[in-house]
């Protein structure tokens, strides 16, 4: 009985999308298929949000994040919160919620914006 809990409790710890290691984020992002703002970028305690307009990724200004808390990022003026444990990224403004990935490298980022930039042109051919 212990060892099964012990097991369901070590799969779950590491199975569960932590944003960043060490209590920094800086270095990685995040990328939210269905978010109006797609992606957002970590960077010397700076975030940088990046979205598309007539399909070309638009890069917003950067700001500082915080980290109230171990487990959360507030992403400055931008008025978003961030689930560091569920990648959950929350519209301060009007409570709308967007589940996000991690990505690893600013070059993922940008790649995951342009895949889907090159999947909407594709859908205008038709």
């Amino acid at each position: 009985m212990i060892r099964t809990l012990l097991t369901i409790l070590t799969i779950t710890f590491f199975t569960t999308p932590v944003m960043a290691e060490e209590g920094t984020a800086d270095g990685k992002g995040i990328y939210c298929a269905t978010a109006p703002t797609l992606g957002w970028w970590f960077e010397a305690g700076l975030v940088t949000p990046y979205s598309v307009s007539k399909f070309k990724i638009q890069t917003g200004d950067s700001s500082r994040y915080y980290e109230p808390d171990w487990h959360t990022l507030n992403l400055g003026k931008h008025s978003r919160t961030l689930d560091r444990r569920t990648l959950l990224l929350k519209n301060e403004n009007d409570s709308s919620t967007y589940r996000c990935i991690l990505v690893n490298s600013f070059e993922e980022l940008t790649q995951k914006i342009q895949d889907q930039i090159d999947a909407a042109k594709a859908k205008n051919k038709i």
